[in-house]
């Protein structure tokens, strides 16, 4: 815990008529580490505040609302991002994503059983291994004919 000075109130008479009445709280703040708004946490990961929003709005990500409604983030947003943003890369929908993402961090899954989950997980990356394979067979295909065809060419060429 810090503690934090915020002047809170200050009465003056003006020209010196009366007593002048000065009262300070001090106030004890939780410290939660860094915080960040938005367009920071959007430079500090490559996401977009619009994607940002929208994960929130999900439930993916949570954030604190100043007084003046700005978005605050902490510092574990910056993973929590990176980690969606990954995740949608891999062509998880974000359905899926709602359910992957609280087994995925340090403090282990929120109140659910992630067996199943990354079972589930497991099949994802079982089938872009075979999509894998098969566009390394494509490729080599291709590969073999283009070779094929550069070879028909210098012959014919050699021929003429």
């Amino acid at each position: 815990m810090m503690k934090t000075f915020i002047p809170f109130l200050s009465l003056r008479r003006p020209r010196g008529r009366g007593t002048t009445v000065n009262s300070d709280i001090n106030v004890k703040v939780k410290s939660v580490g860094e915080r960040m708004r938005i367009g920071e946490l959007s430079e500090r990961t490559g996401a977009s505040a619009r994607s940002i929003r929208y994960y929130e709005q999900l439930g993916l990500l949570t954030s604190a609302r100043l007084g003046n409604g700005y978005r605050e983030f902490d510092d574990s947003a910056v993973a929590t991002v990176d980690t969606i943003k990954a995740l949608i890369d891999l062509g998880f929908p974000t359905e899926l994503i709602q359910r992957v993402l609280p087994c995925t961090g340090d403090a282990g899954p929120a109140g659910q059983d992630c067996g199943v989950l990354m079972r589930r997980v497991a099949e994802i990356r079982d089938e872009m291994d075979a999509k894998a394979a098969r566009l390394i067979e494509t490729r080599d295909a291709l590969t073999g004919f283009l070779a094929r065809a550069e070879t028909g060419a210098s012959v014919q060429l050699g021929a003429a």
